[in-house]
């Protein structure tokens, strides 16, 4: 985990909406993504993970489009995997 200093996020978003932020969510932590995602959501992005896979891209190069770790790939082609097999009611 990477510790950002006030200062430096104040000269990105302002003081005023710092502020905010520290009401809002002192004590907890907040995520960044890496990158912005090309999908509306994590589903649709978990479709495109495992038809590129069934496609045969390899774990790696997902991550890289991705801009994932390989171990969350290989996680969500597993989990997708699972819920391919479940019978329909």
């Amino acid at each position: 985990m990477v510790s950002i200093n006030r200062d430096y996020v104040i000269d990105i978003i302002g003081e005023e909406k710092f502020n905010e932020l520290c009401e809002k969510y002192a004590g907890h932590t907040l995520y960044f993504p890496k990158k912005t995602n090309p999908f509306n959501t994590n589903e649709e992005r978990n479709d495109w993970i495992f038809e590129s896979f069934m496609d045969g891209k390899g774990y790696d190069f997902i991550a890289n489009e991705l801009d994932l770790q390989r171990d969350t790939v290989i996680r969500i082609i597993k989990e997708y995997s699972k819920r391919q097999k479940r019978p329909s009611k």
